[in-house]
């Protein structure tokens, strides 16, 4: 990919850096030609083996100034700060989302060669074969260092800053909505009673910041007889739930990724049935009770007559 001028004169050029995701903290470089994104696109592209992939998934590339992701038709689809596209422009600091994995566009700056000094060399007398260097400034005096512009000397480097520790989330209270992607979902059955189950889904929530920095995950619990929907690794979901004991405890939850809702199955149905099943027999043996007592009252009278 060409780079592309700032106002001090250095060149730049933008990278993708994997933020989460099987090849999460490295950076894919990128070149003239972009860079595919897929399983069959070589050890960069495949971003560490994403099994959620499709073999062709998605390409970053450069429209001469414009840096451009488009989708290849995949199966789990190309999203961008999570917003599902087919193309999209790209600038530094949006977050894109392939499979199972988040990439961020950084622009990172491109270090120059300082100048090299030349060298004078007369080749009309009989100094010819000698060579002079190019003047120099006076080692002392005011104007020395002015000789060499700063646009001429390479970048420093900047201290490395981390960022300040993001707010942590109010874990108490009910009603409370909570959106990231699900990560280490398990699935598991309790048993209470002697015929009866239960289903317990548990998963985090991966949370990231508008800049891409990593906010403290939320621990889920999904718990009920049975639920329709499903959920896979690395899904951007929309949990809706109940604090207790700093874990959300849901009944509903949004995915995201595919449009789908995850929900508790409601047996109402069900349960209405039953009890007119019931209501049902009971009026028919309180019928036959009452019929064969009056029946008994009945043969009882005649017996004394």
């Amino acid at each position: 990919m060409s780079g592309i001028g700032d106002v001090n004169g250095r060149a730049s050029a933008r990278a993708l850096m994997v933020m989460s995701g099987p090849a999460a903290g490295t950076t894919i470089q990128l070149s003239e030609g972009g860079v595919m994104l897929g399983r069959d696109a070589g050890p960069m592209g495949s971003l560490g083996g994403d099994v959620q992939l499709s073999r062709q998934h998605a390409s970053v590339f450069d429209t001469g100034g414009s840096l451009i992701v488009q989708d290849l038709g995949s199966s789990n689809g190309t999203f961008v700060n999570g917003r599902r596209v087919t193309d999209c422009a790209l600038t530094a600091g949006d977050l894109i989302v392939v499979g199972g994995t988040t990439l961020r566009v950084v622009d990172v700056a491109a270090p120059q060669t300082p100048p090299q000094p030349r060298s004078w060399q007369f080749e009309d007398d009989a100094t010819s074969s000698a060579v002079f260097p190019a003047p120099t400034a006076p080692a002392h005096g005011p104007t020395a260092p002015d000789l060499q512009s700063s646009a001429q000397q390479p970048a420093r480097p900047q201290a490395y800053e981390p960022p300040s520790a993001p707010p942590e989330l109010p874990r108490a209270g009910n009603d409370a909505v909570v959106e990231g992607e699900a990560r280490a979902i398990q699935q598991r059955s309790e048993s209470y009673g002697e015929n009866s189950s239960m289903t317990v889904m548990s998963f985090r929530v991966e949370r990231y910041d508008d800049a891409g920095n990593r906010q403290q995950p939320v621990p889920v619990q999904f718990r009920a007889l049975g639920y329709d929907g499903s959920l896979s690794e690395g899904d951007r979901v929309r949990v809706f739930g109940d604090w207790k004991a700093g874990t959300l405890h849901s009944k509903r939850m949004d995915n995201l990724s595919t449009g789908a809702s995850v929900a508790v199955k409601s047996y109402r149905k069900q349960l209405i049935a039953f009890l007119l099943v019931v209501a049902v027999m009971v009026a028919v043996f309180a019928s036959i009770w009452v019929f064969s007592s009056r029946a008994f009252d009945a043969q009882t009278e005649r017996s004394h007559q």
